[in-house]
């Protein structure tokens, strides 16, 4: 295995963005440079499948790749059930990174400061949102529209399109 050394895109120059490390694959020819979302929606009622997909393409719309892919930048949970006319949801933004390089951890510091890294594979998150909201199901769209925006706005300001990509 070799190391790969990159400099992290971040204020922190310990954290590893997911998105810095990520291997090249099907999307990264077609859509190079977007941070990928994973959207779930736990929901034991139809509107469940309507907000994930309204969601989802909100988010498509901002030149974000939304997609069940294994290594996500983001990811937005949703649960919500329907009452009446309202939907009730509980919404959550994760960011996900590394503290390292994916595969290592620092092991060892040498007197001539040279590091030594063992096997590794550590996931962290950020928990970035959470909000609850009752929304009527006619304003639905509306409503997403609103959340991608305020979202992108506010929260993931540091991970716009078009920053650079990593390897994993």
């Amino acid at each position: 295995m070799t190391e790969q050394r990159t400099k992290p895109d971040s204020e922190n120059a310990n954290v590893i963005r997911m998105r810095d490390r990520r291997a090249p694959d099907r999307f990264e020819t077609a859509l190079p440079n977007l941070p990928r979302f994973k959207v779930e929606v736990t929901c034991n009622q139809d509107i469940g499948d309507t907000i994930k997909t309204v969601i989802a393409s909100k988010l498509r719309a901002r030149s974000y790749l939304v997609d069940d892919h294994d290594k996500p930048d983001w990811i937005l949970s949703i649960i919500a059930f329907r009452h009446g006319e309202m939907v009730e949801m509980s919404i959550i933004l994760r960011e996900l990174f590394r503290s390292t390089t994916p595969g290592t951890e620092v092991d060892l510091v040498d007197s001539e400061g040279h590091v030594g890294l063992r096997q590794g594979g550590w996931v962290y998150e950020s928990l970035r949102f959470h909000g609850l909201f009752g929304v009527p199901a006619a304003e639905l769209d509306g409503f997403s529209e609103r959340l991608v925006t305020d979202l992108a706005t506010e929260h993931m300001s540091r991970t716009a399109p078009g920053r650079v990509r990593r390897e994993v």
